[in-house]
């Protein structure tokens, strides 16, 4: 009876990694406070973000209902979260949630940037390397709705020569109004979203952990 009980919570173990570990892989976001619920110095700011221009902290708004805050941001508001670390040519998966207030005209873009180093604030720092841009124009879009930007996927890049530069930071760049048509209205902005996407070899040693898993149980029955 113990070799069975083994067998079978080895075979419950394996099959958790396969099914939750590699969930938890694919959707570990890397963007600090990516929701904006965190304002440690309760100074009516969200916490790892740099923003100028015109922008708000709401909190009684939030995208999905998890939490409470999100930001705003009018013509010429900029937010830039703090830097996370990459890998050159890793593949990432990344999104926005936004709500365009009635009226609103103009645009507004996200961007996903890539760098060499990251400064002592905090922020992306070194040799620009690239970035995946969007830009929406939200006089079509339904106002008073979260709607999702995204998802989007992108390798990151693999560096330039010579000499050899690499990105090793990212950050998230929203802006509304500033490469576009002037934004005429509010936007609001939530759960900024950067996770990395299992490379193969990690997907196959996953299944395998689950194969063996399955395998022992049937051996101890036998």
């Amino acid at each position: 009876m113990m070799l069975r009980t083994t067998g079978g919570m080895l075979a419950i173990w394996a099959m958790s990694l396969l099914f939750f570990g590699a969930a938890n892989v694919a959707q570990a976001t890397l963007v600090p406070n990516g929701d904006f619920e965190v304002d440690a110095e309760a100074n009516s700011a969200p916490d790892d973000w740099f923003s100028g221009g015109t922008i708000g902290y709401v909190t009684n708004d939030d995208s999905d209902g998890v939490g409470t805050s999100s930001v705003s941001a009018g013509n010429g508001g900029d937010w830039r979260s703090t830097a996370f670390a990459v890998a050159a040519n890793e593949q990432l998966t990344w999104s926005v949630d936004y709500k365009v207030a009635q009226g609103s005209t103009g645009t507004f873009r996200a961007d996903l940037r890539f760098f060499t180093g990251q400064g002592g604030d905090g922020g992306t720092a070194g040799s620009f390397q690239g970035e995946d841009v969007h830009q929406v124009d939200v006089s079509g879009v339904t106002p008073g709705v979260w709607q999702t930007l995204g998802p989007f996927t992108i390798n990151v890049p693999a560096g330039s020569l010579p000499p050899l530069l690499v990105p090793n930071f990212a950050d998230i760049r929203i802006s509304a109004g500033l490469f576009g048509d002037p934004l005429v209205g509010e936007l609001r902005f939530d759960n900024i979203s950067v996770t990395r996407i299992p490379e193969p070899a990690t997907m196959s040693l996953l299944a395998m952990a689950g194969v063996t898993g399955v395998a022992a149980t049937r051996s101890r029955r036998r």
